[in-house]
């Protein structure tokens, strides 16, 4: 099937098919979208399926188990296609298969000069995520009384840039010097000040409940203060 972008005339609006061996994500719709990622150009994959049930949801028809599988040759069409019209190439969604999630932001990064990006509504890291295979990743569920990433002062909600440790000198952080890794909470501070010890957070850090990362040698840079609106004055 002739695939389109999300719109009116998008086809990816299919019953989900019972896949009993197969790991697969399933892609709704897609666009091009300019707020998602700061500064980039993004081609936003738009996953359903999502087992997430955030109130407020602004989509939750992607809870349903809509749209066409996510293969390797879905993907790579598309990046031939729009490769060149984006900077950036976003998972919106995926929770239910982070592994699939970092395996095709591995294979975006190995084959594509695109950055990658992940939007998780989990309030912790999946340890099935490899930082390395990503340039930003969203956490923390929706909550309507705070916000999404456009109200920063009040959202729950955490957006990272992520980097490689001691990039100078190619020497990972160590277990001893690794902060813990926050976990997104309804009570948690959005004060700046409170937050700093927590604002950089090493790949070998433990997750919390979740155990840890396989990506040593990155680390996480909160970076929410992107999405405040700037003055035109």
């Amino acid at each position: 099937m002739e695939l389109g972008p999300n719109g009116s005339n998008s086809p990816l609006v299919q019953p989900r098919e019972t896949f009993n061996t197969l790991v697969m994500l399933l892609l709704a719709s897609y666009d091009i979208v300019f707020q998602e990622v700061p500064g980039e150009v993004t081609l936003a994959l738009n996953l359903s399926g999502c087992p997430n049930r955030c109130p407020g949801c602004h989509s939750p028809h992607l809870r349903e188990a809509v749209g066409e599988p996510l293969d390797d040759e879905l993907l790579t069409g598309l990046l031939a296609r729009y490769g060149n019209s984006a900077t950036c190439v976003a998972f919106m969604g995926g929770d239910g298969e982070p592994a699939e999630v970092n395996r095709l932001a591995a294979l975006i990064h190995d084959t594509a000069n695109l950055k990658t990006a992940w939007y998780s509504g989990r309030a912790e890291l999946s340890p099935a995520i490899e930082l390395a295979n990503f340039d930003f990743i969203k956490l923390g569920p929706y909550d309507p009384e705070r916000g999404g990433l456009d109200s920063p002062d009040t959202t729950n909600q955490r957006f990272y840039r992520i980097e490689a440790c001691n990039a100078v000198s190619g020497t990972p952080a160590t277990d001893e010097d690794a902060p813990a890794v926050p976990t997104i909470r309804k009570d948690s501070p959005t004060d700046p000040t409170a937050a700093a010890s927590t604002s950089v957070i090493p790949a070998t850090a433990p997750v919390s409940g979740e155990g840890t990362s396989a990506s040593s040698g990155f680390k996480m840079i909160d970076a929410t203060e992107l999405f405040r609106k700037k003055s035109l004055i």
